[in-house]
């Protein structure tokens, strides 16, 4: 259906709360990031997952050609979106969290639906009672750009993905399904 995007499963992060990878954590006999890889794999021509170096041997079994390396020196959900923009300079990219298990097609639809009529805006992002949630949204080549030329001038003064969105040039896109954008962060989910 989508084939000009390319899609990021973010399993990057040290999952401290979780206290293991939550990437690797199984529900249904498939990991964390297999079952995000699948959701995105139904919207976009590609679709790779982001993860640490330390991760690599263990998630090539599951992703054997699928995977991109942290290589930006920074920490969090930016570090894998920024390392996507320098191996795909050039592509517009979907992202959802591996621990984002309740996202539907319907709302990964509704991102890409929004993208499609709105090429004006550089990042497309789900809002929920005011609160921003940029883990699950679509993050264009254009102003990824502009990101990534402010961390190589070492003039970003925050590594937080919401620091990054310019109100004018994001869409937030209303959205009161408070389970279905919800991080799974520690064991008792």
């Amino acid at each position: 259906m989508i084939n000009s995007i390319y899609g990021l499963v973010l399993s990057g992060g040290e999952s401290s709360r979780m206290g293991s990878d939550k990437g690797l954590i199984t529900s249904e006999n498939k990991t964390w990031s297999q079952i995000a890889f699948e959701k995105l794999s139904v919207h976009c021509s590609k679709v790779f997952v982001s993860i640490n170096p330390l991760q690599y041997e263990k998630y090539k079994t599951y992703f054997p050609e699928n995977i991109i390396l942290d290589s930006v020196s920074i920490k969090g959900p930016l570090c894998g979106l920024l390392s996507f923009y320098e191996k795909f300079p050039h592509k517009d990219v979907i992202i959802l969290a591996c621990d984002m298990l309740k996202i539907t097609n319907k709302t990964l639809h509704l991102l890409y639906e929004n993208y499609l009529k709105n090429p004006e805006k550089d990042f497309i992002i789900f809002k929920n009672d005011n609160q921003l949630e940029p883990l699950c949204g679509i993050y264009t080549s254009k102003g990824l750009k502009n990101v990534y030329e402010n961390y190589q001038n070492n003039s970003l003064q925050n590594f937080s993905i919401k620091r990054i969105l310019d109100p004018i040039n994001t869409l937030f896109l209303n959205h009161s399904n408070h389970s279905e954008l919800k991080n799974y962060n520690y064991p008792d989910y």
